[in-house]
């Protein structure tokens, strides 16, 4: 579950709370956003499974850690790009956090989590792991961010400070995870 922590948040962050942050709060246009979020999105359709395949060379671990590290790293430089109010520099912080940050723990994830368990739990495990983190990381990740942005307006380092906080989860619960690569599978 805190595997998932930080691939679950910064993606619900960048996809959905970047949006609400750059029009309510900076009076950015939406179609300008939106689209910085589609052309990550097109992006990750090839970042995606470059990732994975790199997980089936280096180790599941280390990617997704890399991952979860990019992502912390980026939570300050999203707010700075897109407080630019400059929709091409928004698009670099979203493209970097969604295609780069994102992409390197999503394309190992199914791999690294199904090699988890063994087949009698496999289904139980990562179900039981994805979805809870579901739950506590991704569905509440927006909600505490807007929480965050209004008890501290116009401040957004609370916001940055709560993302690293889940990658250190993230990166903390992938170091102590069994590596699976090249393992014999039960």
């Amino acid at each position: 579950m805190g595997a998932r922590f930080a691939e679950n948040d910064f993606f619900y962050i960048y996809a959905t709370f970047t949006l609400a942050y750059a029009t309510q709060a900076l009076g950015m246009n939406r179609q300008d956003i939106l689209n910085g979020v589609l052309l990550a999105a097109a992006i990750e359709v090839f970042t995606i499974p470059a990732f994975g395949a790199l997980s089936d060379r280096l180790g599941r671990r280390p990617v997704y850690i890399f991952g979860a590290i990019f992502s912390a790293v980026m939570s300050f430089p999203l707010f700075m790009l897109l407080g630019t109010k400059n929709p091409q520099l928004g698009w670099i912080a979203i493209v970097l956090g969604l295609a780069v940050g994102h992409a390197a723990m999503y394309g190992p994830r199914a791999s690294f989590f199904s090699e988890l368990f063994g087949t009698k739990v496999r289904y139980s495990g990562v179900s039981l792991g994805y979805n809870l983190a579901s739950i506590f990381a991704g569905a509440l990740s927006p909600l505490i961010a807007i929480g965050l942005m209004t008890a501290y307006k116009p401040e957004t380092w609370p916001i940055s400070i709560y993302m690293i906080g889940l990658a250190l989860i993230t990166i903390v619960s992938v170091y102590f995870a069994a590596e699976t690569r090249n393992r014999a599978k039960a």
